[in-house]
C-alpha cells in the first residue's frame, strides 16, 4: 500500500509506505538494523511495484512489534511504514540533466546525480547542433554543450535491466533560438551610432568628458 503524501514534481514522488519486510532469522538480535540493511538495498534501485526508484528513506515505524512466520518459509514478516523519496520518470516528459560524456554521435547525461541519460545524434535537431573537435557539440546560434552543461530534454524510452535504470532521451521537442543575422545586427548598430552623431549626442559626451578632465586639473593644482 502506499499513498502520495507530498509531491515535488511528477517524477520525484514523497510517499507514505505500508510494506511487509521479510527478515532473516539472524536479523532477529536487531530488528531495527534488519529493516534498515533491508532499505539500504533497494536505494537507486527500480521497484516495479512502486513504478519508480527510492532515493531517500526516512521515518521507519514497525507496526507491531513481533513478526508472522508465513508457510515454511524461515523468513520473520513484519509490518513497517515509512516515507520515501521515489524518482519515477514518464516518457514524453521533461526532465534536467547535465552533461557528463561527449560522443561523437551522442551525448551522455546524469539525472539527480545517479541515473544515466543518453541522446543520441538522431535525437538532435539535425539543423542545430554538429559535434566539435571531440569535446562539445555546438549548436548553430553558438550555444554549446560540453561536460558540466545543463540540458533541458525529453524522456524517450526508460531501460531496466537488473533493477537498474536508464534513459534514453531526446531534444528534438526543445525550442532552440535561431541565431542571428550578424549583418542586420551591424547595420542596426550602425544606423544608431549615425542618428546619435545626427542628434550631436556624440558632441555632448565628449564636452562632459571635457569638464570632467578640467575639474581634474583643478583639483591637482
Amino acid at each position: 500500500y502506499q499513498r502520495r503524501v507530498h509531491g515535488r514534481s511528477d517524477m520525484l514522488r514523497e510517499l507514505l509506505l505500508e510494506v511487509q519486510v521479510a527478515l532473516h532469522p539472524a536479523s532477529l538480535g536487531d530488528i531495527s538494523a534488519g529493516v534498515h540493511r533491508h532499505f539500504n538495498n533497494s536505494l537507486l534501485k527500480y521497484r516495479p511495484d512502486m513504478g519508480g526508484c527510492v532515493l531517500a528513506f526516512w521515518g521507519i515505524h514497525l507496526g507491531e512489534p513481533s513478526g508472522r512466520i508465513i508457510n515454511e518459509a524461515p523468513h520473520v514478516h513484519f509490518a513497517v511504514r515509512c516515507n520515501v523519496l521515489m524518482f519515477s520518470p514518464v516518457v514524453n516528459e521533461p526532465l534536467v540533466g547535465i552533461v557528463n560524456k561527449i560522443g561523437n554521435d551522442y551525448i551522455g547525461l546524469l539525472v539527480y546525480n545517479f541515473f544515466n541519460v543518453a541522446i543520441s545524434q538522431e535525437e538532435m535537431p539535425s539543423y542545430s547542433f554538429k559535434h566539435h573537435a571531440g569535446l562539445s557539440w555546438q549548436h548553430t546560434n553558438g550555444k554549446v554543450l560540453r561536460v558540466g552543461s545543463e540540458v533541458i530534454f525529453t524522456v524517450l524510452r526508460i531501460h531496466v535491466v537488473e533493477d537498474i535504470l536508464t534513459l534514453d532521451g531526446s531534444l528534438k521537442n526543445e525550442v532552440f533560438v535561431p541565431a542571428r543575422n550578424s549583418d542586420t545586427e551591424v547595420a542596426r548598430s550602425g544606423s544608431k551610432r549615425a542618428k546619435k552623431r545626427k542628434d550631436g549626442s556624440g558632441s555632448k559626451h565628449s564636452g562632459d568628458s571635457a569638464k570632467k578632465k578640467g575639474r581634474k586639473r583643478q583639483r591637482t593644482e
